[in-house]
């Protein structure tokens, strides 16, 4: 059975959750010169972040279970830099919001490591489909976080 036909739905409505968190987020009329609001977080990176995330995220469900070849390989280095990008981003003003953001790089970056490093071998190669799950859960948590906050800034 192909069980990474079963979380795609999950992580799409995630994305979909964030996304529309997001944008909304963006739509609010918060103050406009604070570089310390949400708007302003959304609006100078963090919205691209986020969903590069969950982009991330889906790729690596989608690559568990094929195997560690160079390409997987090479795409879980790439994902690596993403989450470097990310964490060198400026924190989220939000407490809560900030431990749901950095569990999703925790979590994305541990798939990824293990992935890159490529620590199994023969057919489990690749990331795992539990870390992965790992990483998509933590980030449909950020993405309540995300739409709570945006209800919060307007």
């Amino acid at each position: 059975m192909n069980t990474d036909m079963h979380h795609r739905p999950t992580a799409r409505a995630a994305i979909a959750l964030t996304i529309a968190a997001l944008l909304s987020a963006g739509a609010v009329g918060c103050s406009g010169g604070d570089d310390d609001s949400f708007k302003s977080w959304v609006d100078k990176g963090g919205k691209e972040h986020t969903l590069a995330m969950g982009t991330d995220i889906r790729s690596l469900v989608q690559l568990s279970g094929q195997g560690g070849g160079s390409e997987a390989v090479a795409r879980c280095r790439q994902i690596l830099d993403h989450v470097a990008s990310a964490r060198a981003y400026r924190k989220l003003p939000d407490e809560t919001g900030q431990r749901s953001w950095a569990k999703v790089l925790d979590e994305t970056e541990r798939t990824a490591t293990n992935c890159a490093q490529n620590k199994e071998t023969g057919l489990t190669g690749g990331p795992k489909l539990s870390e992965a799950a790992e990483a998509q859960s933590a980030y449909s948590a950020l993405s309540i976080s995300l739409a709570q906050l945006s209800k919060t800034a307007s």
